[in-house]
């Protein structure tokens, strides 16, 4: 049985993705059959690189063919495919390791709850920045109560930010309370915090230009007052990459 379905945005960070192919690989077969996993890939030059890999039971990968900046749409084509009751929606930077997954299978997470996770940098030593507080967005929830709760806004798409904190405030809107994971389920691998990060050349080609939050600000100032989401979803072309049927 399928109890959680893990969701990463994905784009142009190979070895990062070999990273967690390596990870699910140390997990117990058990473990692995209760997860689906769902990479997206958000257009970028070169394919994901799949060739080779011990690619765990339940692995499907998609790409989005419309290049489109700041696409948080990818998350919601991730989601549309879980087949799982609760989705572990991620970044892709942050790696679910083995401990994690392993409490994970042994418990049953309340559904009034929506559920942010701690973060250890990929050395294991604390990132003082968000040990001591949860990161926004990587989340574990009920899939019906993202949904429900409008899923990702797309509106937000184009321009950077506020993307999380909008799906926060729509979550909390139906009822569900934040709680954070307690430290007994360990904590998640942030390996763009260190030193060794291995696409950290291609993480920063991004121009800094592209942080700026002004427009996503007033939309979601705007969002705030009317309370309404878009609920229009998958504003792109996509398709299967893997595996080649449906």
């Amino acid at each position: 049985m399928i109890k959680y379905t893990l969701v990463y945005p994905y784009y142009r960070q190979p070895e990062t993705f070999r990273r967690h192919v390596q990870n699910w690989a140390s997990w117990p077969e058990f473990i692995l059959r209760s997860f689906q996993f769902v990479v997206v890939d958000d257009c970028s030059p070169e394919p994901l690189p799949l060739e080779g890999l011990p690619l765990p039971p339940n692995f499907s990968a998609f790409r989005v063919k419309d290049d489109i900046r700041w696409n948080y749409g990818a998350k919601n084509l991730g989601i549309s495919m879980a087949l799982a009751p609760w989705v572990i929606l991620s970044e892709f930077d942050h790696l679910l390791p083995r401990n994690m997954a392993m409490q994970l299978w042994h418990v049953k997470p309340w559904p009034e709850f929506y559920y942010q996770f701690l973060r250890y940098n990929n050395d294991k030593t604390a990132d003082s920045r968000y040990s001591d507080r949860p990161h926004r967005a990587s989340l574990l929830m009920p899939t019906a109560a993202f949904w429900q709760a409008g899923g990702i806004e797309e509106d937000f798409c184009g321009h950077y930010g506020h993307d999380d904190s909008y799906l926060h405030d729509c979550l909390q809107a139906i009822g569900l309370k934040p709680k954070t994971l307690a430290a007994r389920f360990g904590k998640l691998w942030n390996l763009s915090k260190h030193a060794n990060f291995p696409d950290a050349e291609l993480h920063g080609r991004i121009p800094q230009d592209w942080y700026d939050l002004s427009v996503n600000q007033k939309i979601y100032e705007a969002k705030r007052d009317t309370g309404q989401p878009s609920r229009r979803w998958l504003r792109f072309a996509w398709e299967r990459t893997y595996p080649a049927y449906a």
